[in-house]
């Protein structure tokens, strides 16, 4: 189950004129199921729905998936369904949990550039994985703090790690940020258009199916009464009485 139920958005300053707004959302591959994330997008594109553009879009991994599992994949696919192609420039990959990996991306890499290679052969969007759209951070450093609050004690090594950690996030963080001011914002209302029409068109699947279904079913029945009268050797005014009700 997500840990995030609802988006949450907050607002950091990161200049004396300038703030970064973070919306958190839900994650995708809630173990209640896919009506559950079919759920969550909705109430992600009804929230989004409140701004006029996204700098950035934050796909956060951890850097250990070297399998292309069922669950990868669907979250993966699930995400870039739901947005506009003219998003794919705002799009960055974060790696959590990556002090373990040197700061890398390590094994998810080879994985995540699998399931992007399939995305750009189906629908010719390519979206890039390079040092402006990679980035790795570690939450340790922030857990050491609210260890430090409740009074707990550590070493000097300890310390040292922590802090050696929290200086290479925060690299990575002002470096995420001065990439995301440099792009073109992305318009939600592409997206949101995009999956309005999605939504339409699956409304509409099921009645269209079945008036298909019955154009079939009379085109059948018409066949038959053709067959019927060409292999019939009554005259013209048998098959009148047969056709041609009395009252």
């Amino acid at each position: 189950m997500s840990a995030t139920q609802g988006c949450k958005s907050y607002i950091f300053p990161v200049d004396y004129d300038k703030s970064v707004r973070l919306i958190d959302t839900p994650g995708i591959g809630d173990t209640r199921g896919i009506e559950k994330d079919a759920e969550n997008f909705g109430n992600i594109l009804r929230y989004i729905g409140h701004y006029e553009h996204l700098n950035g879009i934050y796909i956060l991994l951890k850097p250990n998936n070297a399998r292309l599992n069922v669950v990868f994949k669907y979250c993966v696919q699930e995400l870039l369904t739901h947005l506009h192609k003219s998003a794919k420039d705002n799009i960055v990959f974060c790696f959590t949990n990556a002090r373990s990996t040197f700061y890398r991306p390590g094994d998810t890499l080879p994985t995540l550039r699998e399931q992007l290679s399939n995305l750009k052969e189906r629908s010719n969007i390519e979206i890039r994985t390079d040092k402006n759209t990679m980035y790795c951070f570690d939450n340790e450093s922030f857990r050491f703090l609210a260890a430090l609050r409740e009074n707990m004690k550590f070493s000097e090594d300890d310390i040292k790690n922590f802090s050696e950690s929290w200086k290479k996030s925060v690299q990575e963080s002002w470096r995420l940020f001065k990439h995301i001011t440099s792009l073109q914002p992305h318009r939600t209302e592409e997206t949101l258009s995009l999956n309005n029409v999605r939504k339409n068109v699956m409304i509409l699947s099921k009645p269209l199916a079945e008036i298909g279904q019955l154009i079939q079913v009379n085109i059948s029945i018409i066949r038959d009464q053709q067959k019927e009268i060409e292999n019939s050797s009554q005259s013209i005014e048998d098959l009148r009485k047969d056709f041609i009700p009395h009252f």
